[in-house]
C-alpha cells in the first residue's frame, strides 16, 4: 500500500511526481479537469526536474513573450531580407544592363574592327594595283632603254665610231 502523505510532510521530487500523476489518474475519464490538465502532469514532472516550480500561467505567459520576440525577430529578418533581395535585384539588373552595354560595345568593335580591315585590305590592293602598275611601267621603261641602247649601238657601230 502506498505511503499516505499527509499535509506539512516534505516531499521528495519522487513523490511530488508521483503525487500529480496519481492526482490525475483518480479523475473520471468524463471530467473536465482530465481535459483541463491533459499535458500538466508532464509540465510540472520536468519542472519539478530542474527546480523550476512556476505557474501554468507564468508559464504560458513566458511562451507569448518569446513568441512575440521570435514574432518580432522573424519579422525583421523578413525585412532585412527583402531589403537584401531588393538589393541584389537591383545589383543583377544593373549587371545584366552592364553586360547588355558591353554587349553592344563588343559588336561595334568588331563592326569596327572588320571595316578598318575592309579598309586596310582595299588600300592595300588599291596600292598594289599601282605599284604593279609602276613596275610594269619600270619594266617597259627598262626594256626600252636597251632596246635604245641597242639602236644606239647598232648606230654607232655603222658611223664606224666603235
Amino acid at each position: 500500500m502506498a505511503k499516505v502523505i499527509k499535509i506539512g510532510d516534505e516531499l521528495t521530487k519522487e513523490q511530488e511526481k508521483q503525487l500529480i500523476t496519481n492526482f490525475i489518474a483518480a479523475l473520471p475519464a468524463d471530467s473536465y479537469l482530465v481535459a483541463i490538465l491533459r499535458g500538466v502532469d508532464t509540465e510540472a514532472n520536468m519542472q519539478i526536474e530542474n527546480d523550476w516550480g512556476i505557474s501554468i500561467i507564468e508559464s504560458r505567459d513566458h511562451a507569448q513573450r518569446e513568441a512575440s520576440e521570435h514574432k518580432e525577430t522573424a519579422e525583421k529578418i523578413g525585412k532585412r531580407l527583402q531589403v537584401e533581395q531588393d538589393t541584389g535585384k537591383q545589383f543583377r539588373e544593373e549587371r545584366d544592363a552592364k553586360a547588355e552595354e558591353v554587349y553592344g560595345l563588343n559588336t561595334r568593335i568588331a563592326e569596327m574592327t572588320k571595316a578598318h580591315q575592309n579598309a586596310l585590305d582595299d588600300l592595300k590592293n588599291f596600292h598594289k594595283a599601282q605599284i604593279d602598275d609602276l613596275i610594269d611601267k619600270q619594266e617597259a621603261a627598262d626594256f626600252e632603254i636597251n632596246r635604245l641602247k641597242v639602236k644606239l649601238f647598232d648606230l654607232a657601230e655603222k658611223a664606224g665610231a666603235i
